[in-house]
């Protein structure tokens, strides 16, 4: 896989790195060497991300395009040799990190698209049930969580954060059954499109059950 084959190079041209660091003092190098260890260090942090997306199925689709990935590995490549010859310079390193950048914002806007998309039905319907629930202030101070942290910029913690609220509010909805008639009110109460008529016998019924007859209210839309 190129995503793996980049990691390699990667880590190959940290060891190279150190070597070349203690062999060769010529100042340009030196700070190429330096700018070099950045560039691999977020690349490295970009991969594990994108890793991460796609093993907690977040992500499912490929992140980055091919012309992205070919020239990742195309300067991880060049910047190996140049390193390993002694002629690594500014403008090779600051070429693979404008590739960087490029990558970086491909993961960025996966993770854009996909985060809201993964915890949007579980976060969905806890929103919906979370009154109902035995401690409602929990629902709702998860729900806000999922929310906040699949608003926020992409990260190993963040996509580790959002995984592991997503199970959490699933086990909240699957330990709380409703009847299929029931949910669908619930879903048209939450997108303000209930009406009188959707509040047929059994709905009144399981209304008074849950002793949320007193919250009803009538709204005339004007």
């Amino acid at each position: 896989m190129l995503i793996d084959t980049i990691a390699s190079c990667t880590a190959a041209i940290e060891r190279k790195a150190e070597v070349k660091q203690h062999r060769q003092a010529d100042e340009a190098f030196l700070f190429a060497i330096g700018k070099l260890n950045q560039v691999n260090s977020a690349l490295k942090e970009t991969l594990l991300c994108m890793a991460e997306l796609h093993r907690r199925n977040i992500s499912p689709k490929p992140i980055l395009k091919s012309s992205t990935r070919e020239e990742l590995l195309r300067c991880t490549n060049a910047c190996g040799r140049a390193l390993d010859k002694g002629e690594l310079d500014s403008a090779a390193v600051d070429a693979f990190a404008a590739h960087l950048k490029t990558a970086q914002a491909e993961l960025a806007a996966a993770w854009k698209r996909d985060a809201p998309a993964y915890a949007g039905g579980p976060n969905g319907y806890l929103t919906m049930i979370s009154g109902l629930t035995d401690d409602p202030r929990a629902a709702r101070a998860l729900s806000a969580a999922i929310r906040t942290t699949a608003g926020s910029p992409v990260s190993q913690k963040g996509i580790l954060a959002l995984s592991e609220q997503v199970e959490k509010a699933n086990r909240m909805i699957s330990s709380f059954s409703l009847k299929p008639d029931v949910e669908s009110f619930l879903k048209k109460v939450a997108a303000g499109r209930a009406t009188v008529l959707d509040l047929t016998p059994d709905i009144l019924e399981w209304l008074r059950e849950q002793r949320l007859l007193g919250k009803l209210r009538l709204d005339f839309p004007s």
